[in-house]
């Protein structure tokens, strides 16, 4: 029998494990001792620039330049989605760069304008000079008349009086130049709304205007209402009614007969654009027996003949 003088061994091991913290995730991204180190980046950089600096310093100023002009268009970019962040800034930032789109496309178009209408001067110079040259005033006075003077402008300006010509073509040029005055107003405008936007103005944005609501359709002006000839007569026992319809055919009357009226009603050709018709509600010189009337239409005199049994006829009933 063993005796014990305390604890067992492995419950007093067990104890003082428990005292210390035991993390195993510490070392588990150890990296491995065979791995060789990165190597170290040498920068290339600032040699390459030195470099060029010494060979090509031109290059140089305009890289730099266009370096600055890419950072100026981020920063720009960032105010402008930090404007249009704001409430009513979205708003804003889009109208203003479809404006800019516009105003740069009519900008483009002013530009060839003006490089056309550049050409063109030099052609008249040259044009002018040649024809000094010459001496010819016949064909001199035409290149002026060409160019929009009256006859009036050029004696008074080959006379000595060059203030009026002047005058009438500084006119000339405030009149051609207007268009061109307001678009570059405009721009103008643009621009100085896109610097408040960026700087965190309040900018007030106007309403695309709506273009002008089509004016209604003209209400159609009604059909000339025509009263057509009517003729009655006594045949017999019967009335004849004879409807002259000019222009019109067996399929086009309508025709209502009571026992003392006869009515009537059919389409026109029109006239001069208008829609005609014809209408007739004409009483009866007798009494007929309407259910019994016959009609037939005439193509000889173009109407419509009916025969009406009278009231009180022979045969006919009372």
């Amino acid at each position: 029998r063993v005796r014990s003088f305390g604890q067992p061994l492995y419950r007093l091991c067990w104890t003082t494990m428990a005292k210390f913290s035991v993390d195993y995730s510490r070392f588990e991204n150890l990296a491995d001792s065979d791995e060789d180190e990165a190597p170290v980046k040498k920068d290339l950089t600032t040699k390459k620039l030195q470099e060029l600096h010494r060979t090509d310093p031109q290059a140089l100023d305009q890289m730099e330049a266009e370096v600055k002009a890419t950072r100026m268009r981020l920063e720009e970019a960032k105010r402008l989605r930090e404007a249009a962040s704001k409430p009513g800034g979205e708003r804003a930032a889009a109208s203003i760069q479809d404006s800019i789109k516009s105003r740069r496309k009519e900008m483009k178009n002013d530009m060839k304008k003006m490089q056309d209408e550049q050409r063109a001067i030099e052609e008249q110079m040259r044009q002018l000079d040649q024809l000094q040259s010459c001496g010819d005033e016949k064909s001199l006075l035409e290149f002026f008349q060409k160019q929009g003077l009256s006859e009036d402008q050029l004696r008074r300006g080959l006379g000595g009086d060059a203030s009026g010509l002047v005058n009438d073509m500084t006119e000339k040029h405030r009149k051609d130049n207007e268009e061109a005055d307001q678009r570059t107003k405009n721009v103008c405008d643009v621009a100085d709304q896109l610097s408040r936007v960026l700087k965190g103005d309040q900018v007030t944005v106007e309403a695309p205007v709506e273009p002008p609501k089509p004016k209604p359709p003209p209400a159609p002006t009604p059909p000339l209402v025509m009263q057509p000839d009517c003729a009655q007569k006594r045949a017999d026992d019967s009335l004849v009614v004879t409807v002259t319809l000019p222009g019109c055919s067996s399929r086009d009357a309508k025709l209502d007969v009571s026992e003392t009226h006869l009515r009537l009603y059919a389409p026109a050709p029109p006239q001069n654009g208008r829609a005609r018709e014809y209408r007739l509600n004409a009483p009866l010189s007798r009494r007929v027996r309407s259910e019994e009337a016959r009609a037939k239409w005439s193509k000889k005199l173009s109407a419509l003949v009916v025969t009406i049994p009278v009231v009180g006829g022979g045969g006919g009933k009372e």
